[in-house]
């Protein structure tokens, strides 16, 4: 049975390289799943079932010597390591600083309106946030990605953090991202916010589903 993508040579070829690409990216995907596990201490769970299996308020009669007072816990030492490296790495906005190379007033007043205006568009659409939540994933798996677009609604151009589980790379760059000719983000959105975008097409028969 042939797939309706695979009748469009184009889309059956960008098809084919995402499907490389996902399945390249689940080698790591397993440790990546396995680190935020200890990140967030799931891990406390995999190793005792209940607070008892740990040894706690094992002091009954019927509890054997040996166990009594064993009471042990799973220190969350990831969250401690990366909460304490972030203010390090990232504490504040870069300073943009426009200069002019010309001898002329009107060019200098313009790039110091520049400035101020970089400097504002950063505080105002939150690019530390973004960055830091980048930078506290990557210390976890090895890898954080921002995206810039643009704030139609506000008319300025915006830093937001995109999760490393949603960004898939050219397969062919290897290890070297400056070589990657593409990059793909998943988009998670709601039905009837694909309906209400004239981008999509062939959307027919989509509630149906």
């Amino acid at each position: 049975m042939q797939m309706p993508y695979e009748a469009n040579p184009g889309i059956a070829f960008w098809h084919r390289r995402l499907q490389t690409a996902i399945r390249g990216k689940k080698v790591f995907e397993s440790d990546w799943q396995e680190a935020m596990r200890y990140f967030r201490g799931r891990h406390w769970g995999e190793k005792f079932s209940s607070g008892s299996d740990a040894g706690w308020g094992l002091t009954s009669g019927t509890t054997p010597p040996e166990r009594q007072h064993d009471g042990q816990a799973t220190v969350p030492l990831l969250w401690s390591w990366v909460q304490t490296l972030l203010p390090q790495l990232f504490f504040r906005h870069p300073e943009i600083v426009a200069t002019s190379r010309r001898e002329d007033p009107q060019v200098a007043l313009f790039a110091e309106a520049v400035a101020k205006f970089g400097n504002y568009v950063q505080k105002e659409m939150d690019k530390k946030g973004a960055n830091r939540l980048a930078l506290e994933e990557a210390l976890i798996k090895n890898c954080g990605f921002t995206w810039t677009d643009f704030d139609s609604v506000r008319g300025l151009p915006r830093t937001k953090w995109i999760s490393a589980d949603d960004v898939f790379v050219d397969p062919d760059c290897k290890a070297d991202l400056k070589t990657a000719k593409w990059v793909a983000r998943r988009l998670w959105l709601r039905i009837d916010e694909i309906l209400a975008n004239p981008l999509f097409r062939g959307t027919e028969g989509l509630l149906e589903h």
